[in-house]
């Protein structure tokens, strides 16, 4: 069972290669449903991706808004409109998830070395405060995603 109180959780997937240019017909795989929160497998996944980048003190990679508001581009605002809304709700979660899929993609398309992955959204709760975790992975800890988008056990 997940120590984490999980909300919402949900896996876009951005796809481009490293060195190449995106394929501009097909630039993310993006999901319409949440995962199930209840799955063993999915609350497996966040409890990894959480555990890795959600804590004080890692090493892992991350990011900030920038304090300068010309230079921010529209996610801090979806952010603070989303985080607004209390009780949270699946419609919101799911809008907010794309439009941050979508400014990945603007930002992306101009760096040369980017590459995709699947992006994992997760809203929970841990310790009273509440969270909202945008995360890039390749696999984690035993589970992989399949072309549905669905967390899967990894298989050895």
């Amino acid at each position: 069972m997940s120590k984490l109180s999980i909300k919402h959780v949900i896996v876009h997937e951005l796809i481009k290669e490293a060195q190449k240019d995106f394929d501009h017909s097909n630039r993310y795989n993006l999901r319409d449903t949440e995962l199930d929160k209840s799955n063993a497998i999915v609350q497996k996944l966040v409890d990894g991706v959480v555990d890795l980048y959600g804590s004080r003190g890692n090493l892992a990679h991350h990011g900030v808004f920038k304090s300068d508001p010309t230079l921010c581009g529209p996610v801090p605002d979806l952010f603070n409109t989303y985080r607004s809304v209390t009780p949270s709700n699946t419609v919101d979660f799911i809008n907010i998830s794309k439009q941050i899929m979508m400014q990945m993609y603007k930002e992306a398309k101009n760096q040369t070395w980017s590459s995709g992955g699947y992006v994992v959204f997760t809203d929970y709760e841990s310790q009273g405060l509440r969270y909202l975790l945008v995360t890039m992975i390749k696999k984690k800890n035993g589970v992989t995603i399949s072309e549905n988008l669905n967390p899967e056990e990894m298989i050895h």
